[in-house]
């Protein structure tokens, strides 16, 4: 009997492991990094056997978690078209915090179902399942205080450079999808991990000067908005009515410049655009720590946009109507130079649109800063309203269709609710810079952070362009010189504008 259930916990615990096989079409070759790929199933299935007597509940967990982690594969690659990688992890909170942010895209029905399922399932095996020895707390808190240190001294010095060289030896090449392939998906998670923290102290650049005593500047406000999956959807298909976004065109045509705007991401990663248009790194320059520079690289002090015009004597202030931990942003834009971040709670009974605070309303909070103290003030307002998913029970009604002549595709009224988010920024804009306008000055940077995670439709339509659009609008007026430019270069742009305030 006891042979038999530790067979039956194995098998289920290499069902799962087999599932996260599938999913990134890794098949198996004899290796370090087999070994490697196997070790969390099989660690946790024999963590779980030692703490409570039972292989089958053992291997029904481990199947339960790694068979879970096969189907967040799954969908990020089906709707981010990227796998997961070991930054994740550090977002893995959030699905409790803001499950809205997740779980409509892999089906919430389906999600919340099943969890209830397979906890119902587990519980009723521990119950059923018959201990296979006395029980005892001790082994199994033995072993876990084992596994912990052990995975605590591997990614410390002086273990790490030992690690990083080892899994550098392996031969990732950077690339999720061929490294999980050839490695396995759940050993590129340590491989990179541990790649990744050597790395950082090399590329992470020296961080700022401290200046004390700055005088406070006089020069007009900068506004920079980082426009929620904003991009000039005209670009979609002819059908898309030339008038959607009458703000966006008057920059375009009155500013000083605009086009396209090269990010790294495409449906998601709003921080990958962001740290990029705040410090004028490109992602790519940060090696394994690309795919979320917020989730370590950023929480040290690096130059940036910020930091330098706050050496000028601007007020530095970011405003987003959002969780201030969601990315580890309230520690990210202290490092990053800004004095004051405002969240959240300075929204407080602010109009929402479904579930989010509406562009009117950040629109409104932004121009009332600006009024009050508009002079040397760098504003980094991020907006929230047109985040997905774009479902129809999101609480905003019926809309009136902001494209009525656009062919039917899959996910068409995702998509016109995409659309009519749009208008709503662009009017955003509108309101900032007729304030900006009236007080006589200043400039505004307007960008979208990535495209809409709307693959049906936008693959239906044949778009397949991953950049965004962009403008750098003066109030005192511009040539409306065309210039596409990667997110990294919007600092120096708008430094280079900046020069022309007096």
């Amino acid at each position: 009997m006891f042979g038999a259930t530790i067979a039956g916990g194995l098998v289920l615990t290499g069902i799962g492991w087999a599932a996260c096989r599938c999913v990134a079409r890794a098949w198996p070759r004899v290796d370090w990094a087999l070994l490697i790929d196997l070790a969390a199933p099989f660690g946790l299935f024999l963590l779980l056997v030692v703490a409570t007597a039972r292989p089958l509940f053992a291997g029904g967990v481990s199947l339960a978690v790694f068979g879970g982690y096969a189907f967040a594969d799954a969908v990020k690659r089906a709707t981010l078209l990227e796998p997961v990688v070991f930054s994740d992890m550090s977002e893995f909170i959030e699905i409790f915090r803001h499950p809205r942010l997740y779980l409509p895209f892999a089906g919430t029905g389906l999600v919340i179902g099943g969890f209830l399922v397979i906890v119902a399932a587990l519980g009723a095996v521990f119950v059923l399942e018959p201990g296979q020895w006395r029980w005892s707390p001790w082994p199994g808190a033995t072993l876990l205080a084992l596994v912990l240190v052990i995975a605590i001294a591997a990614f410390y010095q002086p273990c790490l450079g030992v690690v990083a060289r080892f899994a550098r030896r392996l031969g990732p090449e950077g690339e999720p999808f061929a490294d999980a392939k050839r490695l396995g998906p759940l050993a590129v998670l340590p491989i990179y991990g541990a790649i990744a923290r050597v790395e950082r102290r090399r590329r992470r650049p020296a961080p700022p000067a401290p200046q004390i005593g700055r005088p406070r500047s006089t020069a007009p406000p900068i506004v920079m908005l980082q426009c929620e999956s904003f991009f000039d959807a005209r670009r979609l298909h002819p059908d898309v009515p030339t008038g959607l976004l009458p703000a966006f065109d008057h920059c375009v045509r009155t500013g000083i410049q605009s086009g396209r705007f090269g990010v790294s991401g495409w449906g998601a990663y709003t921080v990958r655009a962001e740290f990029s248009a705040l410090t004028g790194l490109d992602v790519a320059a940060l090696g394994f720590d690309r795919w979320n520079p917020y989730h370590a690289f950023a929480k040290a002090p690096l130059p940036s946009l910020a930091w330098q015009l706050r050496d000028q004597g601007y007020r530095t202030l970011c405003l987003h109507p959002f969780d201030k931990r969601f990315y580890g942003r309230r520690k990210v834009m202290k490092a990053l130079g800004f004095d004051e971040f405002w969240g959240e709670e300075h929204f407080a009974d602010g109009e929402r649109a479904g579930a989010y605070i509406a562009d009117a309303e950040l629109a409104r909070r932004a121009a009332a800063i600006l009024r009050d103290g508009s002079r040397g003030l760098f504003l980094f307002a991020i907006t929230m309203e047109n985040h997905g998913p774009w479902a129809s029970d999101n609480g905003d009604g019926p809309l009136a269709d902001p494209a009525p002549k656009l062919p039917d595709v899959p996910g068409g009224d995702e998509l016109r609710r995409f659309l009519h988010g749009l208008k709503h920024t662009d009017a955003m804009l509108g309101t900032i810079c007729e304030t900006l306008a009236g007080l006589n000055g200043g400039l505004v940077a307007a960008y979208g952070d990535h495209l809409p995670s709307l693959p049906a439709a936008l693959s239906a339509l044949g778009f397949a362009d991953n950049a965004t659009d962009y403008a750098i609008w003066d109030a005192r007026g511009g040539c409306g010189s065309r210039r596409d430019i990667g997110a990294h270069e919007l600092p120096a742009a708008l430094l280079a504008a900046q020069a022309g305030l007096g």
